[in-house]
């Protein structure tokens, strides 16, 4: 009963606040913990000829939620 007539599956995809108030319980929320950005690699910004750096950090490791 938690979709009305006419609403798409979207719906079901939101936040937690937004689900608690349309009476969604909260053991059928799913909200995984966030996990932090990390940087691998974050030198310096460089023209050095040799080692030229244009973007800061180079290299981040990421986790994507579906």
């Amino acid at each position: 009963d938690f979709l009305k007539s006419g609403e798409s599956n979207e719906r079901r995809c939101d936040s937690p606040e937004s689900l608690k108030n349309r009476k969604c319980e909260p053991d059928h929320v799913i909200n995984p913990v966030k996990h932090p950005l990390t940087n691998v690699k974050n030198s310096d910004l460089s023209d050095n000829p040799g080692n030229v750096v244009q973007l800061k950090p180079q290299n981040i490791k990421i986790t994507l939620r579906v």
